[in-house]
């Protein structure tokens, strides 16, 4: 996958991620996290995308559940702790 496209997935799931929680802020950048995955940077904390989501969702979006949504949302870090 190139790194163009799978930007788009991130930014995509995080786009996602903002409509079902608005309250977490919008994008603000991302970089690869130690696990493989992305921290992604928002204006109110940051979240963890897994890579196989990211990837998932340029590929087959459909495959990226409301539940995955959760999970993703569920590792929210408040900026302001």
């Amino acid at each position: 996958m190139k790194k163009v496209e799978l930007e788009n997935g991130v930014i995509a799931v995080t786009t996602l991620a903002t409509s079902i929680d608005p309250n977490i802020g919008i994008y603000k950048g991302h970089m690869i996290n130690g696990i493989f995955g992305f921290t992604v940077k928002l204006t109110k904390g940051e979240i963890e995308i897994p890579r196989e989501v990211a990837i998932n969702y340029v590929l087959q979006p459909k495959n990226v559940t409301f539940a995955k949504m959760l999970r993703i949302l569920n590792t929210f870090k408040n900026g302001n702790t």
